[in-house]
Order: structure tokens, then C-alpha cells, then sequence
């Protein structure tokens, strides 16, 4: 059976079968609360676009009876168990929740089987209970809210039960025009929004903003320039990597504190829940600045844990439980001691080989954590998709190894967000299958079964084929912007042949990419574009290299067709990205490439 996340325990007599009849009903039974009934028109809607016709519903009992939804205090909070027999389907759970993800498994073999089910009990929970996923939608893209739903379909789909939205500067806060302005923030409205959405999920949506590090448009504002730690840097011209690596906050300044509490009480009351994520990360910058005698006196590690210690005292005052990224805090874990009780530490790494040092070091120090790894899309026109299942397999096992609380598989936008927000689709699977059942899975087989379930391609091929595209560039997207951001100086002439092969690479891909697209059904063929505008970006920057190599040689080298090409690529390119995003940062990316268009241009 081809269901994502694996189930724990499945008998399956596929000798026998159970048909959905046009005619019989679904039934919600009395032991059931309402809130389960949006998951019923779940299963309406995929039973009407796979089978072409539905089954009513209705609460109580009926003579009709095919599917029926009942209550079992005896199973866990998220345990389900599905049945099909020769008396019809059977879905049970002890909470809504489970209820939920009984739903989605039955939609999922709807999918596959059709209306002849095969007889199979199923008795599944998850292994780790919080599996959440972390979406970047500062650093280049906003999602368009009709996108972000139905993301937030796919997360329910997969059983994915926690969702972060990470924001510096896309938030529509009172008092921050200046930061805001031009941009396309997303507004109170639309938290309200998604979280409502969510809630219907049972997905639990967690406020996220930076409160300490990674505030660069926030400190280069004329209003807030004077929270900046490194006040000779807000003035500098942008650059994707500057802003990953500046601005963080004047802590010694008490305003400080205040901007931080005055941004979380505006945000706070959009949330249904209880927890909230300060991030807190790569502060960079701290003790370099206007901190700095201070720092010279106690010490960076001490300014830093007083100030997060500060911020997480005061939502635990008002009953909340913070989250903090780990990465500044597990040089110095007996400071984890410093923090309240209720801190969870989100102990991050996202190489394919990552190790577990940061997790052994944050259990070892008695603190909650969650397990962090990566759908490695960043600086990517296509993710990489092996990376991101080596990373997120090693890092599911590292929280069952050290009992972590969760998992939150995140999704960055380093250098523009430049990667269509579908290409994580694959990543946000691996995330959520392994975190349910670690049960061994190889890499070919789970590209195989996201294929056939998730693009519907019944060969089993097409997740295999997207997942070569990123091992075959070598001229890449951080080369370009290193290059225009003065980070690196020459391309390496030596990489002239192995940018020429990577040509011929992606071209070979891109016939395999219009050679399976008959083999998906038609309704998701339209999923492979984003792939193609990808690949043909990629082959432009290989041959952006080469001519970059060319006219170091020779300065007064040009290829005006090259420019062109890469012109006219672009608007495909924004096209694309105006169908699930907001304008938000597309012109940064824009000024990247038509900065190495005139570059090549005739002298």
C-alpha cells in the first residue's frame, strides 16, 4: 500500500474488497464532536475528484452506512485505527486530532484503490508527537494566501501538526512603516486567516519573529538605526549575504527590550497558541558594537543569555512557552539552566552527514528540545533532495535517540527564496514520513512512493528525475551573488569543462522531464513548469560563467544574445513566481541577474 507516513501496523487481504457505493453514506457517529465534520468534507472532496461521485454524510446512524467515524477513549491522543471489512469502513480515535489523520489515510487509499478497497487493519500513531514544519516568508517570498492554503492542505495531508511562519520584516506592524513600505507584508487579517485555517488541521500555527538577531531592514530603518549594534552598517548598499550575517540589536539598550515586548503584544493575540518562537540566532554581531565594553567586562555568552533569558521570562509570565534556535547557546549549554523550565531549544544542523553533537549537548543539559534539519532549498533554483532526506532521516533518528519533544523540519530563504515553494514539497514529505515511522526507508523508495501519491505518476519515476537537477550546476546562485556582492572575486577558470559537461547535463534532464510528463495524470502536469523554468535558469548561468571566465581573460568580451536570453528567461521566471507569491523581494533577485546581463553586455 502506498500511504505516506508508513503506518505502524498494517494487515492487508487485498483478495477481497469493500466498494464505496454511490448510493451508501457517510456516517458520524453520536461519540464524535462537530469539529470533525470538516474532515469529513475532506474525504467528500477526494472521494469526488478520484471516484467522480460522493457520499453524503450524516450524524447518528443509517441503513446506508459505508464509512463510520466513532470515538474510542481506549486509543492514544494521536493513535487511529482504519478498518475495511466486508461491513464496511471503519475509522476510530480518541481524539480529533487522530481522527484527522484516520481521514487522510482513508483519502489516501481512495486515491490509490479507487472505490474497490481492500480489506486491511491499520492501527497507526506517530513516533515523535510534535512534527512541525518552519516556512521562511521574509527573505524573498510571500506566499499568496490562497498558495499558503493549500500548502497548508499538503501539511495536513502528510500529518504534520505544527506550522511556523518566520518573519523579520513581513508583518504589517503598527509603527513600523518605515519598514513595511515597500514591501507586500502580510496583515493581522491574514494571521487571523491562516490560523483559522490551521486550527481546522489541527495543524497548531506558532508565532515566529526575530527578536535579537537577523532585524537587518528593522536597524537600517532612520526610526530604529539607534537599536543597531553595528551603527556603521546601516547605511551600506543591501546585499543577500550582508543581511544574513547584520543586524543585530543594541541588548544594553533598554529600548531594546521594549521594541521586542511592543512587537509580541501586537502579535501574540493573533494566535491561538500557547507557544511562541523569538528565534534568537546567529547574533553575529553581538559584543562587536555598542555592547562591546560591556561584552569585554561579562562576556558575549552572558550579554547573550541575559537578554534571552529576559525575553523568554516575560512569556512564560504570561504563560507561554518560548522556542529559541540553539545555535549561539550550545557553545555554553550550563547557560541552558539559566533559561525557565518550559524553554524548548531548537537544536538545528543541515548537512546530509550532520552529526548529533548539538542534540546530545542540549539533552545532556536536561533542556526540552526539538530536532531541526532542512528541505536544503536555499540558495537553490531546485532543492536538493537527497541532502535534505540524508539530513532529516539523521536528525528524526537523533530525536527518538535523545527523547526530543519534536521535530521541525525548516524551509529558508537565504539569498532571495529564489526556489519555486513547490519544490519543498518533496523535502516537507521526508519530514513528515520519517517523523511519524523511522521504519528504514531508502532514499529511492521514498521518491518512489511520493511519485506515485503525490504527482501521481504511476511509474514511480519523476521524483527521482527533479532530484538529479541540483547535483548538475556547477556556476550556482550564491556564485553570482558572491560575484555581484564583491565576495568573490574571479570565477575558477579551471571549472570551464565541468561547467560545459553541466550544460549537456541539464539538457539531457529536460528531455526526461518532457519524456515522463505523459505518465502523471493530467491534472498534475502543470507541477513539472516550475522544474523546466528552473533547469533553463540554471543551463543560463553555466553559460553565464563560462562568458564571466571569458571576459576575465579578455575585458572587452561580450555576448550580447547571452544578455538577452537571460532577459527574456526572467519574465518566465516572474510569471511563475506571481502565481503562488507575492511581488515581496522578487526585484532583488531581478537586480542580481540584470546586473550580470549588462555585465556581459557589448562594450
Amino acid at each position: 500500500m502506498n500511504i505516506l507516513p508508513k503506518p505502524q501496523k498494517v494487515q492487508v487481504n487485498d483478495t477481497k474488497q469493500y466498494i464505496l457505493s454511490y448510493d451508501s453514506q457517510i456516517v458520524i457517529d453520536q461519540t464524535c464532536e462537530r469539529a470533525v465534520y470538516p474532515y469529513v468534507q475532506m474525504l467528500q472532496a477526494s472521494m469526488k475528484e478520484t471516484l467522480g461521485y460522493t457520499l453524503a454524510i450524516t450524524r447518528g446512524s443509517s441503513k446506508f452506512t459505508a464509512v463510520t467515524l466513532q470515538m474510542n477513549a481506549e486509543l492514544q491522543a494521536q493513535q487511529y485505527t482504519l478498518t475495511i471489512d466486508e461491513k464496511g469502513v471503519f475509522l476510530q480515535a480518541s481524539t480529533n486530532e487522530g481522527m484527522l489523520y484516520a481521514v487522510q489515510t482513508l483519502r489516501q487509499l481512495i486515491k490509490e484503490y479507487g472505490a474497490a478497497l481492500p480489506f486491511v487493519a491499520i492501527d497507526d500513531w506517530p513516533e515523535i508527537d510534535v512534527r512541525g514544519y518552519y516556512l521562511d516568508v521574509t527573505r524573498g517570498r510571500i506566499p499568496q494566501l490562497s498558495y499558503l492554503k493549500q500548502y497548508i492542505d499538503k501539511l495536513a495531508m502528510y500529518k504534520i501538526n505544527q506550522l511556523h511562519l518566520y518573519m523579520e520584516h513581513s508583518f504589517l506592524f503598527e509603527g513600523l512603516s518605515e519598514v513595511w513600505r515597500d514591501d507586500t507584508p502580510l496583515t493581522a487579517n491574514d494571521i487571523l486567516e491562516i490560523d483559522d485555517y490551521c486550527a481546522a488541521r489541527n495543524i497548531e500555527l506558532v508565532p515566529s519573529i526575530a527578536t535579537f538577531g537577523h532585524l537587518y531592514k528593522v536597524l537600517r530603518t532612520q526610526k530604529f538605526r539607534h537599536l543597531c549594534e553595528m551603527p556603521d552598517l546601516v547605511d551600506d548598499a543591501f546585499g543577500f549575504v550582508d543581511r544574513m550575517e547584520h543586524h543585530t540589536l543594541d541588548i544594553t539598550n533598554e529600548a531594546s527590550f521594549e521594541f521586542v515586548t511592543s512587537l509580541m503584544a501586537q502579535f501574540i493575540p493573533l494566535f491561538r497558541s500557547k507557544k511562541f518562537n523569538i528565534c534568537g540566532d546567529e547574533t553575529f554581531d553581538l559584543g562587536k558594537g555598542r555592547s562591546k565594553s560591556v561584552a569585554d567586562e561579562i562576556g558575549e555568552q552572558e550579554l547573550y543569555v541575559q537578554f534571552l533569558a529576559k525575553i523568554c521570562t516575560y512569556l512564560v509570565e504570561q504563560q507561554i512557552t518560548p522556542l529559541f534556535w540553539g545555535d549561539i547557546i550550545v557553545n555554553a549549554p550550563e547557560n541552558l539552566g539559566r533559561l525557565p523550565q518550559e524553554a524548548i531549544c531548537l537544536s538545528w544542523g543541515y548537512a546530509a552527514d550532520q552529526d548529533d553533537h548539538s542534540v546530545k549537548t542540549v539533552a545532556n543539559a536536561g533542556a526540552k528540545q526539538y530536532c531541526c534539519p532542512g528541505v536544503s532549498g536555499w540558495d537553490q533554483l531546485v532543492n536538493q533532495f537527497e541532502v535534505s532526506f540524508e539530513n532529516i532521516q539523521r536528525m528524526c533518528q537523533y530525536a527518538k535517540t535523545y527523547q526530543a519533544q519534536g521535530l521541525l523540519n525548516t524551509d529558508w530563504g537565504d539569498c532571495g527564496h529564489l526556489n519555486h515553494p513547490d519544490m519543498s514539497i518533496p523535502g516537507m514529505i521526508y519530514g513528515a514520513a520519517l517523523s511519524w515511522n523511522q521504519a528504514t526507508t531508502s532514499f529511492a523508495e521514498m521518491n518512489e512512493k511520493i511519485s506515485q501519491l503525490e504527482f501521481e505518476n504511476v511509474s514511480g519515476e519523476v521524483v527521482a528525475i527533479l532530484a538529479e537537477i541540483p547535483t548538475k550546476w556547477v556556476f550556482k546562485w550564491r556564485d553570482l551573488v558572491n560575484l555581484k556582492e564583491d565576495r568573490l572575486e574571479a570565477v575558477d577558470e579551471n571549472q570551464i569543462d565541468a561547467i560545459q559537461a553541466a550544460i549537456v547535463a541539464l539538457t539531457d534532464l529536460s528531455k526526461k522531464i518532457i519524456q515522463v510528463t505523459p505518465k502523471l495524470d493530467s491534472s498534475q502536469r502543470h507541477r513539472l513548469l516550475p522544474y523546466l523554468i528552473a533547469i533553463d535558469g540554471m543551463k543560463l548561468l553555466q553559460e553565464l560563467g563560462i562568458t564571466l571566465i571569458l571576459q576575465q581573460k579578455e575585458s572587452q568580451f561580450s555576448n550580447q544574445g547571452l544578455s538577452e536570453r537571460i532577459e527574456e528567461w526572467f519574465m518566465a521566471y516572474k510569471n511563475s513566481w506571481r502565481e503562488v507569491s507575492q511581488e515581496a523581494e522578487l526585484y532583488r533577485i531581478q537586480e542580481v541577474f540584470f546586473w550580470a546581463s549588462d555585465k556581459i553586455k557589448e562594450k
